[in-house]
């Protein structure tokens, strides 16, 4: 997998573009677990000790379809 650089502008175009076609009404808190799950299809799998057990927060799988999260994020 490659992984390309975005400056900070990209970053922020990004974000609004993405913002724009998932949640355009821009209505605070942003419903992001609802924008994974369903709109994206990607699963959000919560794992309990993740974080004290390898002192990582969460991950995404390779093939990019699941979204692992220590239980407490």
């Amino acid at each position: 997998m490659s992984v390309r650089f975005i400056d900070q502008d990209g970053l922020e175009y990004a974000a609004r573009s993405f913002l724009q076609e998932h949640h355009p009404s821009l209505a605070l808190p942003v419903p992001i677990e609802e924008i994974i799950d369903i709109r994206l299809g990607i699963d959000i799998v919560p794992i309990p000790g993740l974080q004290c057990a390898f002192d990582v927060d969460g991950f995404i799988t390779s093939d990019l379809r699941t979204i692992c999260a220590d239980e407490f994020v």
